[in-house]
């Protein structure tokens, strides 16, 4: 099964790592020294949410419209595909 969530890409400072969140995942992000670690890091967080999610019985929330976003500066809005495998839906 796959789903696609958008997500805010935000560069810290003085730090320069990065942080990704969810726009519908309550709590759901992730974090990097790189954009794409941090990517990575918010597919890894939100498999784990989605299966929590599943496996207690509740509805998964509806996507946002991107355009819907009110993008801040600094920020990137963009759509993260997450794809659970047969395993984690078991």
């Amino acid at each position: 099964m796959t789903f696609y969530y958008p997500a805010v890409i935000r560069k810290h400072e003085p730090g320069k790592n990065y942080h990704v969140d969810f726009l519908d995942l309550d709590g759901c992000y992730g974090e990097g020294e790189t954009e794409s670690e941090a990517l990575q890091d918010a597919r890894e967080a939100a498999l784990e949410w989605i299966h929590i999610e599943q496996s207690e019985g509740n509805d998964l929330p509806l996507q946002t419209v991107m355009a819907d976003y009110n993008k801040q500066p600094g920020e990137k809005v963009t759509l993260i595909q997450i794809i659970m495998h047969n395993d984690w839906l078991e």
